[in-house]
């Protein structure tokens, strides 16, 4: 018998059951449960004391950190080399380029709120002669 469910089997005869339930296995029977098997002992459940990581004290410096994902809104794609300026309430602007993807990332900033970030126009492409008007046409 080959039985595939994406989530749980139920197996019932009588008033027992066998439930597959991800990667656990649940038994129910009203009398003996008996397990034939050669040195397959079925032991209680475990328990031992939580470990916490070490958690920084009052005077810990944490690092803080921005990052800018600018992308076009009609298409979703990023804007890449678009130069920027973050500035911040009370704290000095940060400026920079956007990498090819429209991502730049800044470590160990100011914590202070962002008052506004400022995308500068990018310069525009170069144009690309078209053929004459004659030879498009045909």
């Amino acid at each position: 018998i080959h039985a595939a469910a994406q989530g749980r089997i139920v197996l019932t005869a009588g008033s027992s059951r066998v439930v597959l339930d991800g990667g656990n296995i649940t038994f129910t029977c009203p009398g003996t449960f008996t397990v034939k098997a050669a040195a397959h002992a079925f032991e209680g459940g475990g328990s031992a004391a939580a470990e916490l990581p070490v958690l920084p004290g009052d005077r810990a410096e944490i690092p803080h950190w921005i990052e800018l994902d600018y992308r076009d809104p009609v298409t979703g794609q990023g804007i890449g080399q678009a130069q920027y300026e973050i500035h911040f309430d009370g704290a000095p602007m940060v400026s920079g380029t956007l990498d090819a993807s429209g991502q730049a990332r800044h470590e160990n900033v100011a914590a202070r709120p962002v008052r506004k970030i400022v995308y500068k126009p990018r310069p525009p492409q170069d144009d690309q002669a078209h053929d004459a008007l004659n030879k498009l046409l045909g």
